[in-house]
């Protein structure tokens, strides 16, 4: 609980600081740059995301293999594994770069209404390429960090490199606004985070340092071109969920919409990435480690009974607050000018929400592997997710985007959910656990219409009184959530968590008290 106390906290400190210098960074971008070039950095970025396929998910692999290894002090095993990682990077970095290449003469394709003249965009281009090659590079280290509960030295890192590199952006952007110069500073953010990191690990794992020598055999024995292949699936489907809907809305509705669907996604992905990803990682790897301690069928399904029951009502409360602040949210940051339709902030939600309630799914089945099970089900995703998302979005614009991906995303939630109930749940309780997980979403289009049915046309109001009431009225449905609890199973376990939970804080608290005494 320590562990996890220490981790996670660090990791959500580091991350609300990296948002804060982000949100400033983009509003000083909009001032001095057009929202264009936004739309071109957007669009650009989630085409060479999606290139990062080629990677295989290996990493995910990897730190499965990792959480064996760091569980029973095997320093021979993880050396092998970050060594075969390493390696495997220096190959990805070659593939991306020939993909970028290949793809390079159909980007007119994507961006048909610019205004910038295509010598300039692949000069843009050529050195977003660069800025995501060069992140490979000494990355490979954060595998054991993460498996060892130890992330948020890979959090800490990257704020610093990134809070060095945007304040280099913001005064490029003051003295001399040029947006080659502007991505110029960017390359150097993952360098430095990567380069700290591994000055860190030298300390933390003297034995990264040792000549590792590794044969066919051992590749074998860690199944990992198996589990690769298979992960590799997986892979696609988050890529496509992340990456395409910025593509087809340019393609579609054109760079400037895509631009403020941009600005929606920062604005989202920020928050959620400080109050989802960051503490369901964590988790992550507190649960993959406690997975190989072996603890029995009965407490394992209690456990897991009260970390679903905790995260569904979580993952609620999350999307309830997306739809009631976002609005308010992007007046107060960049202008009525940039305020998408409600409708588009409903959807957006929503999808947030099922993506965090999956968050909370993969905590238990990555540390399972096997990722054969439900890939199947992860190509049915990636294919509803394209074809409805380009069917839609030439008759109802953002909104059929979004309701491709949400669609998309119901599908991949369903197979890992399976893949969990299958691996750890027992038997007699499968079906009943399973049907449970249905309810959060239910639960939640619930209450988001009742949310609009009292805030109407008010959400995007800029006053006092109308921060005062979303807040009471988020507030009033979070502590109704949390008294729905106490009828669900899991909510005993959940109770005596909760109280080791504070207990650890009150322990640092009073002994931060003694310390500084």
């Amino acid at each position: 609980m320590k562990r996890l106390l220490k981790n996670g906290g660090g990791m959500m400190v580091a991350q609300f600081i990296t948002v804060l210098i982000s949100f400033f960074s983009r509003k000083i971008f909009l001032m001095f740059l057009s929202v264009e070039f936004l739309g071109y950095e957007s669009v650009f970025s989630n085409v060479l995301t999606l290139l990062s396929v080629a990677d295989l998910g290996l990493e995910t692999v990897i730190i499965s293999k990792l959480y064996h290894a760091v569980a029973i002090h095997d320093e021979e095993e993880a050396g092998k594994l970050l060594y075969i990682f390493k390696w495997f990077y220096r190959i990805v970095s070659a593939i991306v770069l020939i993909a970028a290449v290949i793809i390079a003469p159909f980007l007119p394709y994507i961006i048909r209404d610019a205004s910038t003249s295509w010598d300039y965009l692949y000069i843009v281009y050529t050195m977003q390429i660069f800025a995501v090659i060069v992140g490979y590079f000494l990355s490979y280290r954060r595998a054991i960090f993460i498996a060892d509960q130890k992330g948020s030295i890979c959090t800490l890192c990257d704020m610093i490199g990134k809070i060095i590199t945007q304040i280099a952006q913001i005064i490029v952007l003051v003295i001399y606004p040029n947006y080659l110069a502007y991505l110029l500073c960017r390359l150097c953010t993952a360098p430095l985070a990567n380069i700290l990191l591994k000055f860190r690990c030298d300390i933390l794992y003297p034995f990264t340092k040792r000549n590792i020598k590794i044969t066919r055999a051992d590749i074998n024995e860690f199944n990992l071109l198996s589990e690769g292949k298979s992960y590799f699936i997986h892979k696609i489907c988050a890529l496509i969920f992340n990456a395409t809907d910025t593509i087809v809305i340019s393609a579609f509705c054109g760079v400037v919409l895509a631009a403020m669907y941009s600005n929606y996604l920062s604005l989202v992905m920020a928050f959620t990435g400080l109050l989802i990803s960051v503490p369901f990682q964590a988790l992550q790897a507190a649960i993959g480690n406690r997975i190989q301690k072996c603890s029995s069928e009965t407490q394992r399904q209690e456990e897991m009974e009260a970390f679903f029951l905790a995260s569904g009502i979580y993952s609620i409360q999350i999307g309830l607050g997306i739809f009631i602040f976002i609005q308010f949210a992007m007046m107060v940051w960049l202008g009525n000018q940039y305020l998408l339709p409600t409708s588009v902030a409903f959807l957006f939600s929503f999808i947030r929400a099922i993506v965090a309630m999956d968050y909370a799914n993969g905590c238990y089945r990555n540390p399972a592997g096997d990722f054969y099970k439900d890939k199947n089900y992860i190509v049915l995703a990636a294919f509803v997710n394209i074809v409805l998302s380009v069917l839609f979005a030439g008759k109802m614009g953002i909104e059929g985007v979004l309701l491709g991906t949400l669609v998309g995303q119901f599908i991949t939630n369903f197979s890992h959910v399976k893949v969990v109930v299958q691996k750890y749940s027992i038997p007699e309780k499968a079906t009943s656990f399973t049907v449970r997980q249905t309810i959060w979403p239910v639960l939640l289009l619930l209450e988001m219409g009742m949310a609009y049915y009292i805030f109407k046309d008010k959400l995007g109001i800029v006053s006092l009184p109308s921060l005062i009431l979303k807040v009471v009225v988020w507030g009033a449905f979070g502590a109704a959530n949390f008294l729905i609890l106490w009828f669900f199973p899991g909510h005993k376990e959940f109770r005596r968590y909760c109280k080791r939970f504070f207990r650890a804080m009150l322990h640092d608290i009073k002994k931060q008290e003694k310390y500084g005494k």
